[in-house]
């Protein structure tokens, strides 16, 4: 199941010949409007039904956090208390540091979790603590991500999504790049590129036309 839009139709019906050629699973997409399949997929009236998000933030709890048991954009029927406390464990490492019990029976690699933990409880200069805590708030949302997208497949990620833009060398502002605050550089990911920091250089040279209103 798709909503309209002839991408959406196109990765439909390669999907369903593949699973076809495959597989031998007899598949057919069909569209729905955009409100039915709204109604559709809440209700989990589907086989496989397909999905996008762009993500808000450059963080992969943008999209992790989309799969949490019940959550609101969760319309799988899929839920799994290791990976919601996982997630819950990243949203709050220290009172994770404090209580990993449950979060350490269940994960694919304890050891490692167990290292980055030992690190964050020795390390109290503040700024090798906080890249400690970073560190291992990774490795819980990596934990996590092994579960979605290794062992339980509630989703399978097909393609990402791809802007091609091309601009004048006189446009300024308009960056594939960003400064971070730790004068590195880094791609910017989300391709957003405010119109008020978008302006045009002037040509060399260039002044007032001759004659009429400027």
């Amino acid at each position: 199941m798709y909503n309209t839009l002839e991408s959406h139709k196109k990765v439909a019906e390669v999907l369903a010949d593949q699973l076809r050629r495959n597989l031998h699973v007899d598949v057919a997409a069909y569209n729905q409007e955009w409100q039915s399949y709204q109604q559709s997929t809440r209700a989990m009236d589907y086989d496989l039904s397909r999905a996008g998000w762009i993500g808000d933030y450059e963080d992969p709890n943008t999209f992790l956090d989309l799969w949490t048991t019940n959550g609101g954009n969760n319309q799988t029927g899929w839920g799994s208390a290791v990976y919601d406390r996982l997630l819950a464990a990243a949203a709050d490492v220290d009172h994770f540091v404090t209580d990993p019990g449950f979060v350490l029976e269940h994960a694919h690699d304890p050891g490692a979790l167990k290292r980055l933990l030992d690190a964050v409880r020795s390390d109290t200069e503040p700024a090798r603590h906080l890249k400690s805590m970073s560190e291992l708030r990774m490795a819980l949302l990596a934990e996590a991500e092994r579960i979605l997208v290794h062992d339980e497949f509630p989703i399978l990620p097909m393609y990402v999504y791809v802007s091609s833009d091309m601009t004048k060398p006189a446009v300024k502002g308009f960056y594939t790049e960003l400064l971070g605050s730790d004068g590195k550089k880094r791609p910017n990911l989300r391709g957003i590129h405010p119109l008020r920091d978008v302006w045009i250089e002037p040509a060399r040279g260039a002044g007032a036309s001759s004659g009429g209103a400027p």
